[in-house]
């Protein structure tokens, strides 16, 4: 076990969870999972809607959760989930157990010396150390950073000298590889800092960049998937520990057909994204080179558009199993009110489109399911729901049932 894992581990001791932390050993990859799981535990098709509560125990934050991390103990059994994102304004951390109950909500510590008046922080993802990444700042002036653990003050990841505008570190793998993006009026280029063992930042590195760039993910083999203008792309950085690089951009195309993005990459490989044989279509690329279309969701009273979207996927060693989460855009019957700003929220999986919004129960709240960003390889999703006026959002997990 790590030393951040060590401090960790001493926080939930203090607080009496001591049941939960053999969990923070490293997670096993490929779990075995039920029939309808994606490399994890989910065997049912329904989920339980949790909403997070601020650090201060209101759920009346606004916010989203993005980042996922699971708590598995020695024996390979998930104990709980620990979850990153937003609520009031702050980056916060949130631990939940194996039933989706949460027992740790916690602000991040905003950068030494800021002003916590102006002062606005956001989290994005988690890895297996604990390290989380993110942004604090002002709206223009965004830095990325870098928290060791969700109980210490984040380090400020390095951007050029002459940069003026918002930086953002979104993803983090298991060997402290970084992505995410500088953008400035005129452009977004796409970079990637190492962390070394002692959590020294090294970098930036350019990928790329243009007016319209996205680097969302990276997986444990370094390899990076984003979009340039429309075409879906694919990096290869190598890192050592002390020195950083990375190859020139792959574009990805299927045959004559260029993929229009790509959005998430999973251990083996495999990549999320849309293309446009047609219209907008969601793809799942296989690690081996094969496309698999996700199909459309069509319900009684709506029918859906092709035009789809990928936010996440995750891992199975059976490329069936494979979930990926994201939504499609509907036409309601006519009379129903309109809700979703996105549409509807959905996960594939199987060859199965199964819309969120109808096996979600609501045990404790009245929300509106509205984006899911982030799926676990255990199931677990993360994202946020509108309040009953539509008006504010609020960081939520869905639990799959057991």
């Amino acid at each position: 076990m790590c030393f951040r894992r060590l401090i960790v581990s001493a926080f939930f001791l203090a607080i009496g969870l001591i049941a939960v932390t053999p969990a923070l050993a490293k997670p096993p990859k490929d779990k075995p999972g039920g029939g309808n799981g994606g490399g994890g535990d989910s065997g049912g098709s329904g989920y339980v809607m949790v909403p997070l509560a601020d650090s201060s125990g209101s759920l009346n934050g606004i916010g989203y959760a993005e980042g996922l991390h699971e708590l598995r103990d020695e024996a390979g059994e998930l104990v709980g989930m620990e979850v990153v994102g937003v609520s009031a304004g702050d980056a916060h951390y949130w631990a939940l157990d194996a039933s989706g109950t949460p027992f740790v909500a916690e602000a991040l510590l905003l950068p030494d010396g800021a002003d916590s008046s102006t002062t606005v922080t956001a989290a994005n993802d988690i890895n297996d150390d604990g390290i989380i990444v993110g942004s604090a700042g002002t709206m223009g002036t965004l830095r990325p950073m870098a928290w060791p653990s969700f109980l210490e003050s984040p380090i400020e990841l390095p951007v050029p000298t002459a940069f003026v505008g918002d930086a953002i570190a979104v993803e983090i793998n298991n060997h402290g590889l970084v992505v995410g993006w500088l953008s400035s009026d005129t452009e977004r280029s796409i970079v990637a800092w190492g962390l070394q063992a002692d959590s020294t930042p090294v970098g930036p590195t350019v990928l790329g960049a243009d007016i319209d760039a996205w680097a969302p993910d990276v997986n444990d083999a370094g390899t990076v998937v984003g979009t340039i203008q429309d075409q879906a792309y694919r990096w290869q950085l190598t890192w050592d520990g002390t020195h950083l690089s990375a190859s020139n951009a792959e574009a990805l195309w299927i045959g004559d057909i260029p993929l229009q993005s790509a959005t998430a990459i999973n251990e083996h490989g495999d990549i999320c994204g849309e293309y446009r044989p047609d219209g907008p279509q969601t793809y799942l690329l296989t690690a081996g080179g094969a496309l698999i279309d996700m199909p459309y969701l069509v319900d009684t009273g709506r029918h859906a558009t092709t035009n789809t979207q990928a936010n996440d996927l995750n891992d199975a060693a059976d490329i069936n199993s494979v979930q990926v989460v994201g939504e499609v855009n509907i036409y309601r019957a006519k009379g129903t009110p309109i809700i979703d700003r996105l549409g509807a929220e959905v996960v594939w999986r199987g060859g199965q489109t199964i819309d969120l919004e109808k096996v979600t129960n609501q045990p404790n709240s009245d929300l509106n399911l509205q984006w899911i960003g982030a799926i676990s390889n255990a199931g677990w999703l993360a994202g946020y729901a509108l309040t009953p006026d539509l008006f504010d959002e609020r960081a939520v997990v869905l639990v799959p049932n057991p």
